[in-house]
């Protein structure tokens, strides 16, 4: 992001539109994804804590539990929801920070609603 923005900086002037908008359009992308990607990875760690918590040990194709026992079932239904859950998280975050993809939400948005 630093570098995205010192460089749409240092081309004030010198370039074409076209250059200095692709630059400017990295520089809203990745000011849009450090938030998401930060948290979408608290999401992520909380549940390899929780597994951490839950399974001590696996032996063989049992888990050893520490605190509770969970079936693996249920655990793997629980990473692919959370996986799902921050995927999203991902999406929509971007779509609301990001001006142009925003506008082309929006756009569409339209399209489906006539």
């Amino acid at each position: 992001m630093k570098y995205s923005t010192s460089r749409d900086l240092e081309l004030v002037g010198k370039c074409s539109l076209n250059a200095r908008y692709q630059v400017k359009e990295s520089a809203d992308m990745a000011s849009a994804m450090q938030p998401a990607l930060f948290i979408a990875f608290l999401l992520k760690s909380s549940a390899n804590l929780l597994f951490v918590s839950v399974c001590f040990r696996i032996d063989a194709s049992e888990c050893v539990p520490l605190l509770l026992s969970i079936n693996w079932g249920i655990m793997e239904a629980f990473f692919m929801t959370n996986t799902i859950l921050s995927g999203v998280f991902l999406n929509f975050w971007l779509i609301r920070k990001n001006p142009r993809l925003r506008r082309n939400a929006r756009k569409l948005r339209m399209r489906l609603r006539q």
